[in-house]
């Protein structure tokens, strides 16, 4: 059956479809899309300002819409680059990445 929670999240804004007509549930995320989401869900509960300029080799790499979202988990710490100072924003996003964030996120708030 289908999750409530995502109903919720898309209707905060922190989650939305791959395109205007397709969600994607099964699909996976870009380290980019989740920076996104991370930002997203931490506006929810306080106030985000990033503010700072990224320097990665990779920045050229990280999508424009993208750019505040990756600046932000960047300056919190929240996300940190990879390998030889790259974001790499096109990579997927793992779970062990995904647990790591969402306890620094959790501790960012608290």
């Amino acid at each position: 059956g289908k999750d409530a929670s995502i109903d919720m999240l898309y209707s905060l804004g922190i989650v939305n479809g791959k395109s205007d007509t397709h969600f994607d549930p099964e699909g996976t995320l870009t380290r980019e899309e989740a920076a996104t989401v991370i930002t997203r869900a931490a506006e929810q509960f306080a106030f985000i300002n990033a503010k700072g300029s990224i320097s990665y080799k990779d920045n050229s790499s990280i999508s424009s819409w993208a750019e505040y979202y990756v600046r932000w988990v960047s300056e919190t710490g929240l996300m940190t680059g990879t390998d030889e100072n790259k974001f790499d924003p096109q990579a997927y996003y793992t779970v062990e990445q995904a647990i790591t964030t969402v306890n620094r996120l959790f501790n960012y708030l608290q």
